[in-house]
C-alpha cells in the first residue's frame, strides 16, 4: 500500500515536472486504452530512462517496466527501483549466468499480464540518439504469447506500440510527442504461433515494427542517415501541433529518403527553411532574473554531467532527474535565504514559485533553437 502511494504520488509529481522540462508535450491516442485488459507497451528507445518515465506518466495505466540490470547494483537503488515498478533485464555483457535470470523476469511479466496489469518494453533492445527505428528483438512477442499460453489462450492481451518523437534528444525545453498507436490483438496471431512458434513470434514482431514505424520519424536507410537528417532539419516547416508536425516530417523524410537512394540532390525540389530566431524581447528582464537565480543549480548540473555522465544518451534523463530532485532543493534553500533577509514569509513563497517559471522562460529565451 505504501509503495503504491509513493508510486502514484511520484507519477503526479513527475507529470508536473515534465511540463517544465519540455516546452511542449503532447499525448495522442489513436484509440482509448482499456482499463481491464493486459497491455504490453512496446516503445521506441532513443533517450535512456527518460523514455520510460514519459510513457509511464502519460496514461491512466501504471506499467511495470524492464530496465538494464546494471542500475540495480546497490540495495538502495533496488529499493527505489522496486517502488517505481522497474524490473532488471540482463544482457550478455552481464554474464551468461545472469542472462539465465531473465527467465524469471519473463515469468514475472507473464504473471502481471495474467492479472490484467501492464508491462513496458523497449523491443529495440538498446537506445540510440537517432530519429529512426532499429530492428526489433522478439522479447515482446515471446512474453505476449507466454502470457496467452498460461491463460489457455483466453487472455485477450494487447500490445500497444508507443512512438516517442523528440524535437531534440538531450536538450531541455524541447518538444515531445507521445504517440499511442492502435492496439495489436495478440489473439489474432495465436493460430500462427500454435502452428509454428517461430512463425507466430516473427509475425507479431513484424506487426509491432509496422505499428511503431507509423508513430515516429523513421530515417532510412541508415547509410544515408546524416544526409537525410541534415536536409530534413533545414527544410522542415513548423506546424500548429506536434501530431501535424509528425505527419509533415514523415512526408518530408520519405521524399528525401527516396531522392537519397536514387542519388539525387535532395535540395533540387526542397525549399530550405530559414528558421525564425526572433525573440520576444519584452521578456528579457524575466529571462535575466531566471538566469541569475539558476546560476548555482545550473553550474552543479553541468558539473555532474561533465564528471559522471559519459554516455550522451543519458544527458536528457539526468537533466530531468535534476529537475525533479536537485533543483527543488536549491529552490527551497534560496527561498529560505530570501525569507530570512526580507523577514516576509509571503514574499518568500512568491519568490519560491517564481523560480521554476522564470527558469523555463530563461531557457526558452537564451537557448539556441
Amino acid at each position: 500500500m505504501i509503495k503504491l502511494l509513493i508510486y502514484e504520488s511520484l507519477k503526479r509529481y513527475v507529470r508536473l515536472a515534465l511540463r517544465f522540462y519540455f516546452k511542449k508535450i503532447e499525448v495522442n491516442f489513436e484509440m482509448p486504452l482499456p482499463h481491464n485488459r493486459p497491455i504490453i507497451f512496446a516503445v521506441n528507445h532513443q533517450n535512456a530512462f527518460l523514455d520510460a518515465i514519459i510513457v509511464a506518466v502519460s496514461s491512466h495505466r501504471s506499467p511495470h517496466f524492464l530496465t538494464r540490470a546494471s542500475v540495480f547494483n546497490s540495495s538502495v537503488a533496488r529499493f527505489f527501483l522496486d517502488i517505481l515498478k522497474m524490473m532488471p533485464i540482463y544482457r550478455f555483457r552481464d554474464g551468461i549466468g545472469n542472462v539465465k535470470k531473465n527467465d524469471q523476469i519473463i515469468e514475472n511479466c507473464v504473471k502481471l499480464l495474467n492479472k490484467n496489469q501492464s508491462v513496458l518494453i523497449f523491443p529495440e533492445g538498446n537506445h540510440d540518439l537517432k530519429w529512426g527505428l532499429r530492428p526489433l528483438q522478439k522479447g515482446a512477442a515471446r512474453i505476449a504469447f507466454e502470457a496467452e499460453k498460461k491463460a489457455g489462450y483466453k487472455l485477450s492481451g494487447l500490445i500497444v506500440p508507443v512512438g516517442l518523437q523528440y524535437s531534440h534528444h538531450t536538450r531541455s525545453r524541447g518538444n515531445v510527442l507521445v504517440n499511442f498507436g492502435s492496439p495489436i490483438e495478440v489473439k489474432d496471431f495465436v493460430p500462427a504461433f500454435q502452428e509454428d512458434t517461430k512463425k507466430g513470434i516473427l509475425q507479431l514482431t513484424r506487426a509491432i515494427s509496422k505499428g511503431l514505424t507509423k508513430l515516429i520519424v523513421n530515417i532510412q536507410p541508415l547509410s544515408h542517415y546524416e544526409e537525410i537528417k541534415e536536409k530534413w532539419l533545414k527544410s522542415r516547416s513548423q506546424q500548429g501541433n506536434l501530431k501535424n508536425q509528425l505527419l509533415h516530417d514523415q512526408e518530408l523524410v520519405k521524399a528525401l529518403s527516396g531522392k537519397a537512394q536514387k542519388g539525387e540532390n535532395g535540395n533540387s525540389s526542397i525549399t530550405l527553411n530559414k528558421e525564425n530566431r526572433n525573440r520576444n524581447w519584452y521578456l528579457w528582464p524575466i529571462a535575466i532574473y531566471g538566469w541569475i537565480n539558476h546560476l548555482i543549480p545550473n553550474f552543479f548540473m553541468r558539473l555532474i554531467i561533465k564528471k559522471f555522465v559519459k554516455d550522451p544518451h543519458f544527458h536528457g534523463s539526468i537533466k530531468l532527474a535534476g529537475g525533479i530532485f536537485m533543483y527543488p532543493v536549491f529552490y527551497l534553500i534560496q527561498a529560505a535565504f530570501f525569507w530570512y533577509f526580507t523577514g516576509n514569509w509571503l514574499w518568500g513563497i512568491i519568490y519560491l514559485f517564481s523560480l521554476p517559471i522564470t527558469g523555463a522562460i530563461s531557457l526558452d529565451f537564451f537557448q539556441r533553437k
